[in-house]
């Protein structure tokens, strides 16, 4: 007699959402055209005879969520030994479920003992959960901390019982006073675990820098912010030195400010020879650091591969000295600088006439933001020109189609250089 397969997907599986997988049965539950009645299934025994449900209670979609949840947790949990990565954002409810089994069945505490990867999100307290989690995952190399209080005892205490540590997102509350040295401080214990951190994305979370020296081995740092930013708590980072090893700096902010004063001070103070830097904003808070930022990136960076950030048409010298610089750049992703919200448009003619001069020898793509002008498209063919004079690579060029007054035009001049192999390619967006 003929079976059909099945495949055991569980014992696969490798990253477990608790949100995500409440939110699917929540869903598939409050599709369905009636209610479950568990009251006549065989309740699943637990070693040593116990019940993991006892009593009858009535059909309703909560229930029938959190009894499909408790199930789903123990073939996951006990059948998966590939789980590394676990993602929780409500400790009272569906982690206590997480824990349970944990406790009752080896298999599922195996597999939360191999844990590398968790992510915590929460808005609220976090609850003594946190600290029974803590006597089983030790082992824990990338930790996301969103929406936690930077208070928090038992976040704290996570911290300090993990013995490779290296990978850290973090996102804080603050909604009482702290102070660096406070042993519940979570600050204070990510200091003493700098050491072994080598990748840090922060979002809305300025406070960290006040450690940042501790951090020596960092090698890529992840600035993205939402909103305002706190100066103060910003111009810690000015008076970082000991960041030798950084080699990747990206800082985002699409609605606040980014201080280009602060950054290049932080660059030059640490030394670090960037193999790549993705500055980008829509609104600048003071331009006129930008030519100070590109003069220390051209100073202390003259490996650089890969920059994506915002040049006005006052700062071609520097911009100049960037390219004269930098000789290994691959990778150029280019916003102008708007003064305003309005459709603005900036030549990027004396730009090009730099790229000309000084062509970067190893360049395979330029982006060029919404908002740039050509007005002159001989000077692009002139660009391409040199390059295949030259027996340069061929690059990839991405622009708007409002690069340029006649769009038509500047496409039939790429797809005829495409063709002739003065370009490997190109896209212009809407």
């Amino acid at each position: 007699m003929m079976t059909s397969a099945t495949f055991e997907y569980e014992k696969f599986m490798k990253n477990l959402n608790i949100f995500e997988l409440e939110y699917r049965i929540r869903k598939w539950v409050s599709s369905q055209p009636v209610r479950f009645d568990f009251t006549n299934t065989n309740q699943r025994k637990m070693k040593g005879g116990k019940n993991n449900r006892n009593g009858i209670l009535q059909p309703d979609y909560d229930r029938d969520t959190r009894i499909l949840m408790s199930e789903l947790l123990y073939l996951f949990l006990v059948n998966s030994s590939k789980i590394d990565t676990l993602c929780v954002s409500d400790f009272d409810k569906n982690f206590s479920f997480i824990l349970k089994i944990a406790d009752e069945e080896p298999e599922a505490r195996k597999c939360l003992q191999n844990l590398q990867h968790l992510r915590i999100s929460t808005h609220q307290p976090i609850s003594t959960c946190l600290m029974k989690l803590s006597d089983i995952s030790r082992n824990i190399e990338y930790l996301e901390i969103e929406n936690c209080n930077i208070n928090s005892f038992e976040l704290k205490r996570l911290i300090n019982v993990q013995n490779n540590l290296k990978n850290l997102t973090v996102e804080f509350v603050v909604n009482q006073p702290y102070q660096i040295h406070n042993v519940n401080n979570v600050l204070s214990e990510l200091s003493s675990k700098a050491k072994s951190i080598t990748r840090i994305k922060i979002k809305d979370a300025a406070d960290i820098f006040i450690i940042f020296n501790s951090f020596v081995n960092l090698i890529e740092l992840i600035i993205n912010n939402t909103d305002k930013c706190d100066l103060k708590k910003w111009e810690h980072l000015s008076k970082v030195e000991s960041l030798k090893k950084l080699k990747k700096l990206v800082i985002n902010n699409k609605k606040g400010p980014i201080y280009f004063n602060i950054i290049a001070e932080f660059i030059e103070r640490s030394s670090c020879d960037l193999d790549q830097i993705v500055i980008s904003t829509t609104k600048p808070q003071d331009p006129t650091y930008i030519g100070k930022l590109i003069n220390s990136i051209s100073r202390t960076c003259p490996n650089l591969t890969v920059f994506e950030g915002l040049i006005g048409n006052n700062h071609i010298n520097e911009f100049s000295q960037l390219l004269q610089t930098c000789n290994n750049l691959k990778y150029l992703h280019i916003y102008p600088v708007k003064t305003s919200w309005e459709n603005e448009v900036y030549k990027f003619d004396d730009i090009l006439q730099q790229m000309i001069q000084y062509l970067p020898f190893n360049l395979n793509k330029l982006f060029l933001e919404d908002g740039w002008l050509i007005s002159d498209v001989n000077l692009f063919k002139k660009f391409l020109e040199g390059r295949k004079l030259l027996e340069l690579s061929l690059i990839s060029f991405h622009a708007y189609r409002s690069i340029t007054y006649n769009y038509q035009e500047l496409e039939d001049i790429c797809e005829n250089y495409k063709e002739n192999d003065y370009l490997l390619d190109y896209h212009f967006y809407s």
